[in-house]
């Protein structure tokens, strides 16, 4: 089995050391290709728009041609028939005689085209339904794959945080290594106590372990992103490191503007309050007449050649318009009207909340985003300050004088700025990606 393993390792790390560099936008589309959700939202469009074309049936007229012909036989047929017959006597009386008839065939042939169709004012309130639910569905696609967008986004940025920070630690522990070597040569001298030496060494340990820890969460961020990816976890994946961690300036009212105009999610909510209304549109045509109208041809004759020839003749041509209207249907249309102004009032009141849950989101993410800016510049002066700091605890040290408390307490001060540095940095443009969702500029 360790023979097994070994050499599956290495293909690994090697196909991993070889595998081509993903920038962001590979990662995106790639993700766009292989996500299940929007295939879904794809054939739900395309669902969509035959429904439109359903209703748009509604404004044409149907067309149907009919050609009959019938042959019919009929056998012979025995009637009685009643017959005055006078006797020799003189007296009359009446009979019943059989009579045979001669069997006989009939034949017929007809030919016929009919037009009709019926208006009402439902028809065009339908078609009207359903063109912004094509629309809406055109909606939804954008926000699902501004959505994916967004995660890839927050995938790909945590691998690269992973990735950052995995270098950070592996700087400790060399800190850790070189300062291990310090202790143990001036405990030789014997300038400094054995104490101090076997903190370093635990020191030391420490680090090792929070590396490799950090490098187990390299291997999770690059499954995750994998599997956003749409691929195996498994699956050897390099992504570039050259990000451009740039912060535009923001303006907070424009954003709230671009929020409400271009937020996919919102503008899906006021087509369901159109929709809604148009359904009540379709409720209260109950109230209206409906206008029917048809034309139709026909031929007949029990020669087929007098109906497929000698057009002057066996034709008949009728035309007729019908304007009805329901007077009672036991409340139906009422009934129909109120729950249509029911659905009305649930698309708003959706809508509402929507905009409430959004909004709070989108002042959240711009709240965290400007503070995140702040706690970029005091982490950039922290690292300032804390390499000046474990410079003159590493001098100190060596010429005796301080101790490996004091040398750890500043490299421990170092490594976490750092770290927060890279937290920080990777977070505002998390921020930044959740906030073009928001806004809609995830448009692909």
């Amino acid at each position: 089995m360790k023979k097994f393993i070994i050499p599956s390792l290495l293909i690994f790390s090697t196909s991993l050391t070889f595998a081509q560099e993903l920038t962001l936008e590979n990662c995106i589309q790639i993700a766009l290709q292989n996500n299940k959700n929007i295939l879904i939202s794809q054939e739900s469009l395309k669902s969509s728009q035959e429904d439109q074309t359903i209703s748009r049936a509604g404004f044409i007229p149907e067309l149907n041609v009919s050609a009959t012909s019938s042959k019919t036989k009929f056998g012979k047929t025995i009637t009685e028939r009643e017959i005055d017959v006078t006797d020799s006597t003189g007296t009359a009386t009446t009979v019943l005689v059989p009579i045979e008839s001669d069997g006989f065939t009939t034949k017929n042939h007809s030919l016929s085209a009919s037009l009709s169709k019926t208006w009402n004012y439902a028809t065009l309130k339908s078609y009207q339904r359903s063109s912004l639910s094509v629309e809406q569905s055109e909606l939804e696609l954008k926000d699902t794959k501004s959505q994916i967008v967004t995660s890839v986004t927050d995938s790909y940025l945590n691998l690269l945080q992973a990735q950052e920070l995995e270098k950070v630690y592996s700087e400790n522990v060399k800190l850790s290594e070189e300062q291990l070597k310090r202790a143990e040569s001036l405990y030789k001298v014997g300038t400094q106590t054995k104490a101090s030496f076997l903190q370093s060494k635990v020191s030391l340990g420490t680090d090792k372990i929070r590396l490799l820890e950090q490098k187990e969460n390299v291997k999770v961020s690059r499954a995750n992103l994998n599997i956003n990816l749409g691929k195996d976890p498994f699956e050897p994946l390099a992504v570039s490191e050259d990000f451009p961690k740039v912060i535009p300036e923001i303006n907070f009212e424009e954003l709230i503007q671009n929020f409400k105009n271009n937020n996919f999610s919102l503008n899906s909510k006021e087509l369901d309050i159109k929709q809604a209304d148009k359904s009540r549109e379709v409720a209260k045509s109950g109230y209206f007449p409906n206008l029917t109208g048809s034309l139709s041809y026909g031929r007949s004759n029990s020669d087929l050649g007098e109906v497929y020839g000698s057009f002057d003749r066996n034709w008949s041509f009728t035309g007729s318009a019908t304007l009805s209207m329901n007077l009672f249907n036991g409340f139906q249309t009422s009934a129909n009207l109120q729950k249509a102004e029911i659905s009305k009032i649930i698309a708003k009141r959706d809508f509402e909340r929507t905009l409430q849950n959004l909004s709070l989101d989108l002042l959240r993410t711009y709240e965290d985003l400007q503070t995140t800016i702040q706690v970029i510049t005091i982490n950039r002066e922290r690292i300032e300050s804390a390499e000046e700091d474990l410079k003159l605890a590493k001098e100190r040290y060596s010429v005796g004088s301080g101790t490996q408390l004091e040398f750890r307490d500043t490299q421990v001060a170092l490594i976490r700025a750092k770290a927060d540095l890279v937290i920080s940095e990777f977070g505002a443009q998390k921020a930044l990606a959740k906030l073009n969702e928001l806004t809609g500029k995830n448009n692909y």
